[in-house]
């Protein structure tokens, strides 16, 4: 880390792999900017245009935002962007920085081991404390002035969430305009393995922890309060626990006004019954997309996808007969897909009681599954044209069409959510 005067706050930067492409919310970055910046730090993103401005005094990048060679070549990017700042690599939870070549890179001073937050919180007070050696910081790799690779011992998993202050949400707000209505106010509100995770649907059903009630309840009160039309929720696991879901949605029914909320990355839809599809709507949910990249069993199985279909199409209907515009968003082109995948999973979204069907392609020129076996896929220009015929033959049915009315009618009467009109 560069020298900084002790009486001004040191500026790291914080960047991603593949970052200039990816216009997802970054919510490792945001977590681990949230915890530089609760140790006296200024962050910034690297990968936003107008963070050019002011050279940082350390760069962390996120370990889990691309392959090994993307990771790689991107901290070769930043050693040449930035020569003289010391790099930082947050490898994630589950990942053995000994299986990373990524992060034995010469140009590499430190690796943050597992959950990162609190060992980049150490890192930071031992660094503004001009320390030049930092045993005892559990979860570090480090190397000092010679060159010389040292690894502390591993640090314990936090049990809660709350023990992490918020993302620095405030880092990008042109993604969050992008995923929230106007006027909403990010809600986070359970994790999987580590915070830094993107909390993706393939997770549900592993470890996850939940954010205290309370304390997630109040900070819905609080940025209510600040003006905030509504809550939109950043975790895709929030219905793996149906009574933690109800519990926090019958707290925010006992506001004093009236809340909306909206689903930033879309709802697993799995576990929901009518009584919890009642409450999202009483609650103030109106839309919500959920995503299937396939409803082909074999294809679920290759892809370690899985979804039990029979309850996602229970879970649909629930929240159709609640009152909520369902949106069903499916991909084609995944790896290792084939024709009678594409026809099981047209099949199933024109059955669902979705008001909408979307399908996006996924680019497989190069596909590898999850346990890095490579699988056949479609080319670019094939996966469009299967998408298109996707569309096609999906593109009216009559009970669709008829849900739709009666949604929109139930909406311009203003009725109330009742549960089936």
């Amino acid at each position: 880390m560069t020298s900084v005067p002790p009486w001004l706050p040191p500026r790291v930067g914080f960047s991603r792999a593949g970052s200039a492409q990816d216009r997802s919310l970054p919510l490792g970055l945001l977590s681990l900017a949230a915890s530089a910046r609760a140790h006296g730090a200024d962050p910034m993103l690297l990968d936003r245009d107008d963070a050019l401005a002011a050279a940082p005094s350390l760069v962390v990048v996120d370990g889990e935002s691309g392959s090994p060679t993307e990771v790689r070549e991107h901290l070769e990017v930043l050693a040449r962007r930035f020569p003289g700042v010391d790099l930082c690599l947050a490898t994630g939870v589950g990942r053995d920085s000994d299986n990373q070549p990524e992060s034995r890179l010469e140009s590499l001073r430190y690796v943050l081991r597992g959950e990162a937050e609190p060992t980049l919180g150490e890192l930071l007070h031992a660094l503004r404390s001009g320390r030049r050696e930092f045993s005892g910081v559990r979860g570090l790799d480090w190397r000092d002035r010679d060159g010389v690779l040292h690894r502390e011992p591993d640090r314990p998993l936090t049990l809660t969430p709350t023990a992490h202050p918020e993302p620095a949400w405030d880092l990008c707000p042109d993604v969050l305009r992008e995923r929230l209505p106007r006027g909403f106010a990010p809600w986070l509100t359970s994790w999987t393995c580590p915070p830094t995770c993107p909390t993706c649907h393939g997770s549900f059903g592993r470890s996850v922890r939940v954010r205290d009630r309370g304390h997630a309840l109040a900070q819905a009160r609080r940025v209510l309060a600040e003006g905030a039309r509504g809550l939109g929720f950043l975790d895709e696991v929030f219905d793996h626990d149906v009574f933690a879901a109800k519990a926090l949605l019958r707290g925010l029914l006992k506001f004093e006004r009236p809340t909306r909320l909206a689903f930033a990355r879309g709802l697993r839809a799995e576990t929901i019954d009518l009584e919890l599809a009642t409450l999202l709507a009483r609650a103030g949910l109106r839309r919500v997309d959920v995503p299937i990249q396939t409803a082909s069993p074999r294809l679920q199985s290759l892809l370690h996808e899985h979804r039990d279909m029979g309850a996602t199409r229970r879970s649909v209907a629930h929240l159709a007969d609640a009152g909520i515009f369902v949106t069903g968003t499916f991909q084609v082109g995944a790896p290792g897909e084939d024709a009678t995948d594409r026809r099981i999973t047209r099949s199933f979204a024109q059955s669902a009681a979705f008001h909408r069907i979307r399908f996006r392609t996924r680019s497989s020129a190069f596909p590898v599954n999850p346990r890095g076996n490579a699988l056949p896929g479609l080319t670019p220009v094939e996966a469009r044209r299967a998408c298109l015929q996707a569309r096609l033959s999906c593109a009216w049915a009559p009970a669709r069409a008829w849900r739709v009315v009666r949604w929109t009618g139930r909406q311009l009467l203003g009725a109330g959510i009742t549960g089936r009109i």
